[in-house]
């Protein structure tokens, strides 16, 4: 259960790198691509913390074999992926 965390952290995070690849590429050819796509991969980098923080959960628990210390770490750093990604998700919206 402690993998799947992980899984869902890294698709994230590999969903950021397109994410600022793409925008990238976007501001430097004059808005190739339109809203949203980059609305779509915004909501992913939302929805894949928020997965790895109910199965943080899950793994808190109900798997005795890890530490409580990585279990604490697995959970801190999915809720501020969630929280951050949210924030700029939300920020989307309002300008």
């Amino acid at each position: 259960m402690g993998f799947t965390t992980f899984l869902f952290l890294l698709i994230g995070l590999l969903i950021e790198i397109i994410d600022g690849f793409l925008y990238l590429i976007d501001i430097t050819r004059d808005s190739i691509f339109p809203d949203y796509i980059f609305i779509t991969l915004q909501s992913l980098q939302v929805f894949f913390p928020l997965l790895a923080i109910i199965f943080s959960l899950i793994n808190c628990f109900t798997n005795k074999k890890t530490t409580k210390t990585s279990k604490f770490i697995l959970l801190a750093i999915s809720t501020a992926l969630f929280i951050a990604n949210l924030n700029w998700l939300l920020t989307w919206f309002v300008y």
